[in-house]
């Protein structure tokens, strides 16, 4: 059988609680660290969980909305030769200092994803076109050579 511990038992665990007045009671709680009164839950440490669930109401689908226009590749590259990294993704020093918010930027991750996704629709389709405008210049090649065959033997 498991042991119950009190929380005065548990080493460096730190809580702030208060009653809210409607039966709830508030606060926050700091593991190996200070609560932090902007958050609920701080950590200072590695968490491994089975399941992490974040809300976020803004995702991303009107990417595919039909008056969304993507960034031009050439546009593109020239914003990540300049600025080292994606737009709309902070760089690694601004991660660095401040974090990420993990709703936050999966939804700009699925965004980038998705808009990768229509550039390649796109190049798919310029390929197929690029394949089909090949085979019938190869027929027209062919033609042409046949006839020239044709006129050489004649000769």
């Amino acid at each position: 059988m498991k042991k119950l511990v009190s929380i005065k038992q548990v080493r460096k665990l730190s809580c702030l609680f208060f009653d809210r007045g409607n039966g709830q009671i508030g606060g926050s709680v700091g593991i190996g660290t200070a609560p932090r009164s902007t958050y609920q839950l701080a950590v200072k440490g590695k968490i491994i969980s089975q399941e992490i669930k974040v809300e976020h109401a803004n995702w991303p689908d009107y990417v595919f909305c039909e008056d969304y226009k993507l960034t031009p590749l050439d546009e593109l590259e020239i914003y990540i030769k300049d600025k080292r990294h994606l737009p709309g993704i902070p760089t690694a020093l601004e991660v660095k200092t401040h974090g990420i918010e993990l709703g936050e930027m999966n939804a700009k991750l699925l965004q980038k994803i998705e808009k990768f996704t229509l550039h390649l629709i796109e190049m798919r389709k310029k390929i197929e076109d690029q394949q089909k405008t090949i085979e019938k210049q190869n027929l027209l090649f062919q033609t042409a050579i046949k006839d020239l065959q044709c006129k050489i033997r004649k000769k």
